[in-house]
Parts: C-alpha cells; sequence; structure tokens
C-alpha cells in the first residue's frame, strides 16, 4: 500500500487514441481523485521522437495499419458516445501545441496545462481542426478558466527552456520504457494503448 499512488499520463496530439483517453480521462480522474489520495502529471512528448528512438514508424505510414486505426477509433468513439472528426491532414504539426502545453506548465501548472490539453484535443479530433499555428493556440487558450496571458506563453514556447524541457519529456518516456502513446506509469508500472486505460486505474484504486 502506497500513501499518494502517482499518475502519469503520456501523450501527442498527434494520436487519436491519446484524445480517446483525454475524454475519458475528464471524467474519471474527478471521480477517482474524490476517493483516492493520487498525483496527476500530464506529460506531452514527441510521439515521432519515440517511434524513432524505438526504431519503429507510426501506423499513418503504414496503409493496412492506417485503415483498421481509422475505423478502430470511430468504433470505440461510437461505442462510448464519443465524438470524433478526424483533421484534414492526419499527419499534422503536433509540436506547436505541444511546446504551447509545456510553457502553460511552466508558468500556470499541470492542472492548466491538463485543462488545455483536452481543450487541443476536442479542437483536433472532435472538431477537426488545425491547430498547427500559434494564432489558433491563442484564440483556444482564451477560453480557459482561467486569464492567460498568451504572449509569455508564446515567448515562453519559442524559448530554449522549452525545447529543453520537451527533450526532458522525451527522455523520461524513454527510461520509463514507453514505445508508443497513450501511456500511463502508475509507480512506474507502464500501462500502453487507450485500452489500458481503466487497468491504470485500477492500479491506482487498488494503492489508494
Amino acid at each position: 500500500m502506497v500513501n499518494k499512488a502517482s499518475f502519469q499520463f503520456y501523450y501527442d496530439f498527434l494520436s487519436p487514441y491519446s484524445y480517446l483517453s483525454s475524454v475519458q480521462l475528464t471524467d474519471k480522474l474527478e471521480v477517482l481523485m474524490k476517493n483516492s489520495n493520487i498525483q496527476v502529471q500530464y506529460i506531452p512528448v514527441s510521439l515521432l521522437f519515440i517511434l524513432k528512438i524505438n526504431k519503429m514508424i507510426g501506423p499513418a505510414l503504414i496503409p493496412a495499419k492506417r485503415d483498421y486505426t481509422y475505423k478502430d477509433v470511430q468504433r470505440f468513439a461510437k461505442a462510448n458516445d464519443i465524438a470524433i472528426k478526424y483533421p484534414e491532414k492526419i499527419l499534422f504539426n503536433s509540436l506547436y501545441a505541444i511546446k504551447f502545453t509545456i510553457a502553460l506548465n511552466e508558468i500556470y501548472g499541470n492542472n492548466v496545462c491538463k485543462e488545455f490539453s483536452e481543450k487541443v484535443f476536442i479542437e483536433i479530433w472532435a472538431n477537426g481542426k488545425d491547430l498547427a499555428n500559434w494564432d489558433s493556440l491563442k484564440a483556444l487558450a482564451g477560453n480557459m478558466s482561467q486569464e492567460i496571458d498568451v504572449i509569455s506563453i508564446i515567448n515562453e514556447a519559442n524559448s530554449k527552456n522549452t525545447k529543453e524541457k520537451l527533450a526532458e519529456n522525451n527522455q523520461l518516456a524513454i527510461d520509463k520504457g514507453l514505445f508508443g502513446v497513450p501511456s500511463f506509469i502508475i509507480e512506474d508500472e507502464l500501462f500502453w494503448g487507450n485500452d489500458r486505460l481503466d487497468s491504470a486505474l485500477q492500479k491506482i484504486d487498488g494503492n489508494s
């Protein structure tokens, strides 16, 4: 038994499965946190970096796997009443949103990082929007539950500190044994994939 369970959610906005996990976590973590003493961390990473280090390629580059993933995400979303609308470009540049989110985390903390990440996922995968630019991200940040100084966030997102922090997140993911996203680390135990989310949450519940 542990006094405080650690829950780490590793994700990239490029991943539709990360989106599915984010939607479920919004409700499930809220319920769990009412009954459990847990420390939650949202950790954005570069899926392309993780795949490269593990000498893998993404499903979007494998025609058969790409087609299966498209159908599988649609099936899961429908079965769980989750909105899904694919963006026009599947292989979009997620680094803008990742760096913006890291900058928010550095200045405002992980709760704001979590809230903004949820909004980004919804804009991309439920509304099919292109967020691969600063203007779209600034507009989205204007709808947060607390006021955000978007100019400071853009400056921080473009800083050496954010570049280094992303590198730290990526390396932490590799050190934890990640080979894809979404991934969840519970007390140093890895759970990979949207379909392992419930197992990860059950692990927390067992540690509480």
